[in-house]
């Protein structure tokens, strides 16, 4: 069975590596580490699902879910956003800028397995 792709979008190397040796046994991880890069790579890649960081250097993790909700070919791939700003209003904005669901950072691997699972078979479902 072909593993899933996840695309990891993520500027600390260390957490974007440690994700990566997490991830890589039960699916094939794509890293990005600046939000226009992500966008083209999700373009070009169409990854089952997309791990993404919301603050980021060159533009915010809600502007790329946004941009990535405009597109046809990237619109329905499910993003969980990642996130150490933790507010009802942050969860809130990840929600309508078009983000699937939400994990606060720091999580464990416990913790954010089920999520990613749950994503994918509801992404399963739909197409």
């Amino acid at each position: 069975m072909m593993k899933k792709k996840i695309l990891i979008v993520e500027d600390n190397a260390d957490l974007l590596k440690v994700l990566q040796l997490l991830l890589k046994d039960s699916y094939e991880p794509i890293l990005a580490m600046k939000g226009r890069e992500a966008v083209d790579i999700a373009a070009a890649e169409r990854p089952d699902l997309i791990l993404l960081d919301i603050v980021l250097p060159d533009m915010n993790g809600l502007e790329i879910a946004r941009l990535l909700r405009q597109h046809p070919e990237t619109q329905s791939m499910p993003i969980l956003a990642m996130t150490a700003k933790v507010s009802r209003i942050d969860e809130e904005d990840c929600i309508l800028s078009g983000c699937d669901d939400f994990i606060a950072k720091p999580f464990t691997f416990e913790q954010l397995v089920p999520r990613i699972e749950k994503l994918l078979n509801q992404s399963n479902h739909q197409s």
